[in-house]
């Protein structure tokens, strides 16, 4: 499991941090129509190619990729699936044109009655 979340949690951690800089528009996230789109294509990409990435480091019961032996055993796949898909990510996504709230915008709180 931990090789299908850790690019994940790469790309999040870059798109929050460096490229949206914490500003996110809250209510547009659930509007497929919105500023966000339906899906981040560049954000997919990279992900899957976070999980390739790692298959060659991983040392499980499950399966053991083909440069384990050569590490003493030891995986390093975390290390791989977190830092290769940030790189990626971050270059890819810094020039997308996708459009960053210059604050972060909250949901309308209902009035109170």
């Amino acid at each position: 499991m931990l090789a299908f979340f850790t690019p994940w949690s790469a790309i999040n951690l870059v798109g929050f941090y460096l490229i949206s800089k914490e500003r996110y528009d809250v209510p547009a996230l659930s509007n497929p129509n919105g500023r966000y789109g339906r899906w981040n294509l560049r954000g997919i990409l990279v992900y899957a190619f976070g999980v390739v990435v790692q298959l060659p480091f991983i040392a499980t019961s499950f399966y053991t990729g083909p440069l384990v032996e050569h590490l003493g055993g030891t995986d390093i796949s975390w290390i791989i699936g977190l830092t290769l898909p940030a790189l990626v990510y971050y270059f890819v996504a810094r020039n997308s044109g996708q459009s960053v709230p210059d604050q972060l915008i909250l949901p309308a709180e209902p009035a109170a009655v």
